[in-house]
């Protein structure tokens, strides 16, 4: 075996290592940044998700507030209904008929 043979064997080595090792390091770039644009893709669904849930979470807020208006108007209204109520007295509440004889009073 000549010493060019060797020197020529070696050259092709360090060229096909050099040649592997660019390839590892391009194909790690190209992994890398396909993992960057995953999570850029996943950051930008949950920020999607977290504006919708906030719609969502308003528009309850709002409702419930709506609600808590309505509940205080109906228990104030149920109130004034039980007072009046409890105002009428047996003598005030009469039976009326046709006739002015037959009217009595309710016990």
């Amino acid at each position: 075996v000549s010493l060019t043979y060797l020197i020529e064997f070696f050259f092709l080595l360090i060229v096909l290592f050099k040649s592997k090792l660019v390839l590892r390091k391009e194909r790690n770039k190209e992994i890398a940044r396909k993992s960057r644009l995953r999570k850029k893709e996943y950051v930008s669904e949950l920020e999607d998700r977290l504006k919708r849930l906030e719609a969502i979470q308003q528009a309850a807020t709002q409702h419930v507030a709506i609600l808590l208006n309505e509940n205080k108007s109906l228990r104030l209204e149920a109130m004034a209904l039980a007072q009046q109520y409890h105002a009428y007295t047996p003598q005030n509440l009469k039976v009326h008929t046709s006739h002015p004889s037959r009217n009595q009073t309710l016990v």
